[in-house]
């Protein structure tokens, strides 16, 4: 038969209480040491931080590192006036692309026209007009030119506004034609 231990209990008891306090002395260990570990690690990498940023300072404050520095910021800013100039110069490309151009073939043919009498001494052109002013040797070749004019299929509108006599020589006659350019519209009327 099996003695029995009347302390027994008294005895597992306090071996239990003992790993009780063992464990809870285990972990107040590890807290403590977490307690302490962290702050201590958090403080060294702050160190080698600042000591890092004291070698990037030092090197960032070299005299050629600044120049270049400044040289790339000079250029950055080129860049961006570079960018401006070229879309302010896209925008005006297109709107040159939408405006109905006057080609080579349009002035030889109004050169084509010109009587033998008759010269051109200035020729304004814009977008939906074009201005002559010349001199002739009577006013039958400023007509015959107005008619050579009004024969071409790409002007519409073809009229003398002034003919005039020089008063010192009786041949030479100045005047000045304007001419309205076919299907085109005026600037005004284009970006309503």
């Amino acid at each position: 038969m099996r003695d029995f231990n009347f302390f027994s209990p008294y005895i597992e008891g306090h071996q239990k209480s003992k790993k009780k306090v063992q464990k809870t002395a285990i972990l107040a260990v590890l807290a403590v040491l977490a307690i302490v570990a962290f702050p201590a690690m958090n403080y060294m990498k702050m160190k080698s931080l600042q000591q890092e940023i004291l070698s990037l300072e030092s090197y960032v404050g070299k005299e050629d590192i600044r120049k270049q520095l400044n040289t790339v910021e000079d250029k950055k800013n080129k860049i961006s006036i570079i960018n401006k100039y070229l879309a302010i110069a896209q925008v005006v490309s297109a709107q040159l692309e939408q405006v109905d151009k006057i080609h080579s073939n349009m002035l030889v043919n109004m050169a084509d026209a010109i009587p033998q009498a008759l010269s051109i001494k200035t020729l304004n052109i814009t977008a939906s007009e074009v201005q002559i002013q010349g001199v002739a040797d009577d006013p039958d070749a400023v007509a015959q030119y107005e008619y050579n004019l009004k024969q071409l299929d790409w002007l519409d509108e073809v009229h003398v506004g002034v003919i005039s006599a020089d008063l010192e020589e009786k041949d030479n006659y100045y005047f000045t034609m304007n001419c309205k350019l076919k299907d085109v519209k005026p600037h005004d009327e284009a970006n309503k």
